[in-house]
Formats: C-alpha cells, sequence, structure tokens
C-alpha cells in the first residue's frame, strides 16, 4: 500500500487496477483474507486484513489507515512533533495499492494473500 499525500502524489504513481485484485482473486480462490500491509517509518509491517470480497473496493478506493502510522518512533509511541498524532484527532489517510505487489503471504499457515 502507498499513502496518497495529495493530488500530486496520485498522479506520481498510477493506480493498481480493479482488474488485477479480480485476477488474483480467480487465480487464488483457495485464499479468504487479505492483509493490506505499509511499513512504517521504522520499517515496522502495519494494516489491515479484509475478507476477499472487499479486495476489488479496496484497489479502487483505497483504505483509510491512521496518519499516526507515519509518525511512530520504534517502540511504536506515536511522535506528536510530526503533527500527524493525536494532538490533531489522528485522522486517517487514504492508502492505495502499489501495481504489482498482491502476491501469497508464504509464512501464513492459511492461505493468504
Amino acid at each position: 500500500m502507498q499513502a496518497q499525500a495529495g493530488a500530486d502524489a496520485a498522479k506520481a504513481i498510477e493506480p493498481a487496477s480493479v482488474q488485477e485484485a479480480e485476477a488474483f482473486l480467480a487465480e487464488h480462490p483457495e485464499i479468504h483474507f487479505i492483509d493490506l500491509l505499509i511499513a512504517d517509518m521504522n520499517g515496522i509491517v502495519r494494516g489491515k486484513r479484509i475478507d476477499r470480497s472487499a479486495l476489488p473496493k479496496a484497489f479502487e478506493k483505497g483504505i483509510a489507515l491512521p496518519a499516526s502510522v507515519f509518525a511512530l518512533n520504534i517502540q511504536g509511541t506515536t511522535v506528536e512533533e510530526t503533527g500527524l498524532g493525536l494532538e490533531i484527532g489522528d485522522a486517517d489517510r487514504i492508502c492505495l495499492p502499489i501495481p504489482g505487489t498482491l502476491n501469497i503471504e508464504p509464512w501464513q499457515k492459511r492461505p493468504t494473500g
């Protein structure tokens, strides 16, 4: 996933297509859940797990993650000085999939994308 900072950021990288999500689901009917993952500033993976039926919508509209995910220190505490934390209400930001990154997670016990 990539954070969408504004109109300029949306133009910088072409968004992943819904067709990519639909093709992945058709190719992997055994998958029931998809982990939408993004690394925070310290390289720690954060995200959400969604049902496979929600994947096309995530590709179309993105997913909302709290802005504080981009303002965490290595202990996982929000650095308020970034202006992205609780002091401003920890508003959500829309994150969009990066084309070509949809894969099966080999570390999961049950099939997960």
